[in-house]
């Protein structure tokens, strides 16, 4: 034993010190080779093999990073300060559930600035813009918004708003009106594409498929009727088969799950 340590002295002793430098962090393990100068040495840190528990702040803060895209599309959507946007999620993220999984953030912001446009509408502004944009981000639009409610069928919001605007009908664009909508003898006039198209799927939403109107003929009885030669409320025969004809358009349309591709459209 002597002989032994008096050959591994110089090893003995780094061994030594890499205990005393490391007991505060873990502890040390020592190999030492007999007949061999080579010593192994494993460190293990206890702490680093216990995850640390992130608060709830810290995870909002995450989440809010990770949706940051989401945040200035919606921001500019409706007309507010995207930073102020983003303050306001992160105070009322409780309430809005964000931090549950099953939580559609999307559709948890849009709910929020519906609802923040009624409270303080000193906070958006409803300045109108006239659309630059092309068929494609319309379509894109469409796509994207029916994916957060999905009660909508794409195809029938498409063929809709293609057989009353076209997607480039100038009197419609000039309001981000692209379904025809009116309000007091006249079309409704929307602040930007964006907001208009959102609001006619909420309108779609609303006051068709949530209601079982999910088909062109029973959404037409409502959305376009007319009157028969029998006298009887039906929809207009002739909306019914553009739109219909119209639907065959969107069979292999790509569908558009993230707001990085809708962006991709925006700037083509």
């Amino acid at each position: 034993m002597k002989n032994y340590i008096k050959e591994n002295k110089k090893g003995l002793i780094i061994v030594f010190i890499a205990i005393i430098i490391t007991c505060s962090l873990g502890y040390v393990t020592a190999n030492i080779n007999r007949g061999k100068s080579s010593i192994t040495l494993t460190y293990v840190n206890e702490e680093a093999s216990t995850p640390r528990i992130l608060s709830n702040d810290e995870k909002i803060n995450i989440l809010l990073e990770q949706n940051q895209d989401k945040i200035n599309f919606y921001a500019k959507t409706f007309g507010i300060d995207s930073l102020l946007l983003k303050e306001n999620l992160k105070k009322e993220y409780n309430s809005l559930k964000l931090l549950d999984i099953t939580t559609n953030i999307d559709l948890s912001i849009i709910n929020y600035l519906l609802n923040l446009e009624e409270t303080n509408t000193e906070l958006f502004n409803n300045t109108i813009t006239n659309t630059n944009k092309d068929k494609d981000y319309i379509i894109g639009l469409i796509n994207y918004f029916t994916k957060i409610y999905p009660l909508v069928d794409f195809k029938i919001a498409a063929s809709i708003a293609e057989v009353e605007s076209g997607f480039t009908a100038k009197t419609m664009l000039i309001c981000n009106n692209i379904y025809g909508g009116f309000s007091r003898g006249s079309l409704i006039r929307y602040k930007n594409i964006e907001y208009g198209t959102l609001k006619y799927i909420i309108l779609l939403n609303d006051g068709y498929f949530n209601k079982g109107l999910n088909t062109v003929s029973s959404i037409g009885y409502v959305y376009n009727p007319t009157i028969n030669t029998s006298g009887v409320k039906v929809a207009s025969p002739t909306w019914v088969n553009k739109v219909n004809n119209s639907l065959n358009k969107y069979n292999e349309y790509k569908s558009i799950s993230e707001i990085k591709e809708l962006f991709a459209l925006q700037n083509n």
